[in-house]
């Protein structure tokens, strides 16, 4: 057990020698970078990644990140950014779900971090939401599930093979993402 203990130890310490890149994105993102990770980052990278998964957004002026994908551009502070791609939403359902019949909606609750989908589906006076969530994971699962239909982002829904477009995209969701970092860097 101590020599086992000892290679542990040795090659902990070889790990955390390595330097840490922080990437903070939303939800989505981080699913999409992890869904496709080895086409940009291996383990045999000199340098260790830290996902800091968040609707809220990071202070990259103060270091709590390396790198941020933003849906807007910054407006102010010491970052630097670069324009990545457009991100548009569509409303999605469960392949099965007879969307033209039933009217059913998820959405993110009002109790919880609130992202520019869930305040659209809010305030469409004609939904009729039947079920909330706490988090875009719940989302999700719940419209896969077949509970009803939701906004999700296309890079999502349309990977999703037992999803379907349950109505056209939303642009006055579509933005473009942009990849921030502190400009010292």
């Amino acid at each position: 057990m101590q020599l086992q203990a000892g290679d542990n130890e040795q090659w902990a310490s070889g790990a955390y020698q390595l330097p840490k890149v922080t990437i903070s994105a939303g939800t989505w993102t981080t699913r999409f970078l992890g869904r496709h990770l080895s086409e940009f980052w291996t383990p045999d990278e000199p340098f260790r990644l830290c996902f800091k998964t968040s609707e809220a957004r990071l202070d990259l002026n103060h270091r709590e990140a390396d790198i941020g994908i933003r849906n807007h551009r910054p407006a102010s502070g010491n970052l630097a950014s670069r324009q990545g791609v457009s991100v548009a939403f569509a409303p999605y359902c469960h392949k099965h779900f007879d969307h033209d019949t039933k009217a059913n909606w998820i959405s993110i609750g009002r109790e919880s971090d609130r992202t520019p989908s869930s305040n659209w589906v809010q305030s469409q006076p004609d939904l009729w939401i039947t079920m909330w969530v706490s988090t875009p994971l719940a989302l999700l699962d719940m419209i896969k599930g077949g509970g009803g239909q939701g906004v999700l982002p296309c890079f999502i829904g349309d990977e999703e093979p037992d999803l379907k477009r349950a109505g056209p995209i939303i642009e006055e969701l579509t933005h473009m993402s942009w990849i921030v970092m502190h400009d010292d860097e």
